[in-house]
This record gives structure tokens, C-alpha cells and sequence, in this order.
């Protein structure tokens, strides 16, 4: 139906199929107001993501809780706890700024259907299900079977079974040269203050 002489046009609420570089389709508005940049992001470039994020986590936790943690006798049990107590640590990250520190060097940003950042609440939720269904908790075999479950639904086109319905991870600006090499800095801290720790 035409619009009456005189009226503005009305925005098409109409929306078209885009295809990422995974092969999802995903429903984006005509509008021009969504980015676009507003699609699914590759399994492995998240998976590297969260990779860092508990690498960084844990090394914080374990200074935080160093006393609380040594009365803990099992290595599999510590580890689920680190693993557990960095969900409210990253979901702080997703409401404050929609990217964990991983997540920023990957260029990656989670959103909701408007590509607002998570209330706290959902940032809790998807954390929660990432770490439950997404890396089995940390615990090497069932780790990989969940990583695995996660890759395969990546590949048919299907979003991560964890993901609350209308959130989505999005590309973003990746981080300046100088950040990257703040973030291998700290990287190897990390990893030389944990050799340091284990030799002695």
C-alpha cells in the first residue's frame, strides 16, 4: 500500500537473511540502524576467547583466594571451583563493557536482540550455561565433549545451546596494536609467576 502525499514513508519492518562466515542465516532488519556487524562469530575465535578469559580469571582468583584454595587437597575439585567462582567475574565484564578481556582481543562483543550490552542477570545466565555446557566446567574429558557438542551445532547453523534466546556475539574492533602487546604481556607474566610457583 502507498503512503498518502504529504506523509513520511514508513521504515519496512521487513527483514532478510544474512549469511555469516559459518554458515548461519541470521534475521537482520532492513533497518540501517542495525550494524553490520550484527552476526554469529567462528567457534574457534570464541572458543580462543574463553580460553584467555580463565587463564586471566583463574590467575586472579588463585592471588584473591591463594589461603582458601591451598586448603583444597584435590586439583580437579580447585580448578571447578576457580572455574565457578570467575562466572559473576565475567558476567560483571559483559554488563559493564559487553566484552571480557578475551573476548576484546578476539574483537568480539556479546548483545542482546537490540545490541545493547546483557543485564546482569543475563550476563549470569550465559555465563553460567557457557561454563556448564560450553566447557564442561574446566574438567579435561568432559571439557572437550561439551567443546565438541558446542562446534558441531556452530557448524549446522544452529547458535550455542547455551545462549539465552535473542543474545548474540557480534564482531567488534579488536584492540590497538598496544594493547595486544599489554595483553601477551600480562600473558607471560602470568605464565612466569605460575613456573616460578612450581618450582619451588
Amino acid at each position: 500500500m502507498s503512503t498518502p502525499t504529504g506523509f513520511p514513508e514508513t521504515p519496512s519492518l521487513t527483514t532478510s537473511l544474512r549469511a555469516s562466515g559459518d554458515g548461519f542465516a541470521v534475521p537482520v532488519p532492513n533497518d540501517t540502524s542495525v550494524p553490520s556487524t550484527a552476526m554469529p562469530n567462528g567457534h574457534w575465535r570464541r572458543w580462543f576467547a574463553r580460553i584467555v578469559d580463565m587463564m586471566l580469571l583463574a590467575f586472579a582468583l588463585g592471588l584473591i583466594a591463594q589461603d582458601f584454595l591451598a586448603t583444597i587437597d584435590n586439583d580437579i575439585i580447585r580448578g571447578v571451583v576457580v572455574v565457578i567462582a570467575a562466572i559473576p567475574l565475567s558476567a560483571g565484564f559483559l554488563m559493564e563493557w559487553g566484552r571480557t578481556p578475551g573476548k576484546a582481543l578476539a574483537g568480539l562483543r556479546v548483545v542482546d536482540a537490540t545490541s545493547h550490552k546483557l543485564t546482569y542477570a543475563a550476563a549470569l545466565r550465559r555465563e553460567w550455561g557457557a561454563t556448564v555446557f560450553g566447557m564442561g566446567f574446566g574438567l579435561p574429558l568432559i571439557g572437550l565433549f561439551t567443546a565438541y557438542k558446542q562446534y558441531g551445532r556452530h557448524k549446522g547453523g544452529r547458535a550455542a545451546s547455551y545462549e539465552p534466546i535473542g543474545v548474540q556475539v557480534v564482531g567488534a574492533p579488536t584492540l590497538s596494536g598496544l594493547g595486544v602487546l599489554a595483553c601477551w604481556g600480562a600473558g607471560l607474566a602470568i605464565l612466569a609467576v605460575m613456573a616460578a610457583g612450581q618450582a619451588r
